[in-house]
């Protein structure tokens, strides 16, 4: 499988879970692992704080996506994989939280 149908298939898996994107703190700390891991500053950041209660459930799912697309397309994407592996499920935001 390449990179870029497991990106496709860990999407599909945050679908089935009924996942949007992690919780605003572990989704802060997801985004500046990106930023270290890529050594670069440009990495779509998350809708957390008052962007949290503003956004809808789409828009983050959208946002997280395209870091998930950022990750793949700077090599990352399976050091963002096993670091979200080890996010428990209370500390995912869901589609019917």
């Amino acid at each position: 499988m390449d990179n870029k149908e497991e990106l496709k298939a860990y999407i599909d898996e945050c679908v089935a879970k009924e996942r949007i994107c992690p919780i605003p703190m572990k989704w802060n700390d997801l985004y500046k692992f990106i930023k270290i891991k890529t050594g670069k500053d440009d990495v779509v950041k998350p809708l957390i704080l008052t962007g949290w209660y503003i956004t809808s459930n789409l828009m983050k799912e959208i946002c997280f996506r395209e870091q998930l697309e950022y990750a793949y397309d700077n090599g990352i994407l399976e050091n963002v994989k096993t670091y979200l592996g080890k996010l428990t499920e209370e500390q995912w935001h869901h589609s019917n939280d």
